[in-house]
């Protein structure tokens, strides 16, 4: 008996397409997940590695904190000098206003008041080139004598290099009110050892209101004396006859504390206003008397 083939004529090519079709769609996905899987892996050795030297940093890191903590608890002093460079710093940065206010004041003359006060820290402002601030104060007087008393007084300060009146009224009462602009040495805002700033006040005392002394410094030496040092100081300036100059000459050599003492000027060399510039230097010795408990 004969075989019927009830199929249809193209169901074997049908078929055979189908599985074609199964087998590429298999290899694509096959080569997906392999390409997620090597992608995955790539991700996470990477992270493994970051993880890695992310904790070498951490440990090198801990190592430098651990040396630097070993080598300041090796010495105390180193730890307290490390704190006094830490501060001297700060304050050699820190402006005094204090100092220059109190400079003021000091070299009021009786009969004068100080009633405004003005202090600029940034004389590029104004145009100035030189080392001075520019500083502004109102002063109340009695009279004009003693207004002309305390301006030479100003003019044969140390601290103050330029001395200009401003604007002048009298009020009802008859006091006058004064606008003065001074221009003063920037070092008196600032800070400086107590040994400078003893060997400045030992100068001033030592010279006259017919000195002008413009040019000062300090050394201090140690003199291998417990409690004991020496101070260098050199200065310079201008002095308005020959006599200031002596005077002070004498007054240093008259102290005991004061040793190798040198002023030197030329008289032949007077500028134009017949002043006589100078300069000196000379070796204070500074006691340390330590304080009772």
């Amino acid at each position: 008996m004969p075989l019927l083939n009830l199929l249809p004529e193209n169901f074997k090519t049908r078929g055979s397409e189908k599985r074609r079709e199964s087998a590429v769609l298999s290899l694509v996905s096959i080569f997906i997940l392999l390409v997620s899987v090597f992608i995955c892996l790539g991700i996470y050795f990477k992270k493994q590695s970051a993880l890695k030297d992310l904790t070498a940093s951490k440990l090198e890191v801990k190592k430098t904190e651990e040396k630097i903590e070993n080598e300041i608890n090796k010495s105390d002093v180193l730890l307290v000098e490390s704190r006094a460079r830490n501060i001297k710093g700060i304050l050699s940065e820190h402006s005094y206003m204090s100092q220059a206010v109190k400079m003021v004041q000091d070299k009021l003359i009786e009969g004068v008041y100080l009633d405004g006060f003005e202090l600029s820290l940034d004389n590029k402002k104004r145009g100035e080139e030189d080392d001075s601030l520019p500083l502004k104060i109102d002063i109340i007087a009695k009279s004009y004598g003693i207004i002309i008393e305390q301006i030479a007084v100003w003019r044969n300060s140390f601290w103050i290099e330029d001395v200009s009146v401003g604007k002048i009224s009298v009020d009802p009462e008859g006091k006058i009110n004064l606008s003065v602009n001074l221009k003063v040495k920037r070092d008196i805002v600032f800070y400086h050892e107590p040994e400078w700033n003893y060997g400045l006040a030992f100068l001033i005392s030592k010279a006259n209101r017919h000195l002008k002394i413009n040019d000062y410094s300090a050394v201090v030496k140690e003199t291998g004396r417990k409690n004991e040092k020496k101070i260098k100081i050199n200065f310079g300036g201008i002095a308005y006859n020959k006599e200031a100059l002596v005077s002070l000459e004498d007054n240093f050599k008259s102290d005991s504390s004061a040793e190798n003492v040198l002023i030197s000027y030329d008289l032949s060399k007077k500028d134009d206003f017949e002043r006589i510039n100078f300069k000196g230097s000379a070796e204070i010795t500074l006691i340390d008397t330590p304080i009772e408990r």
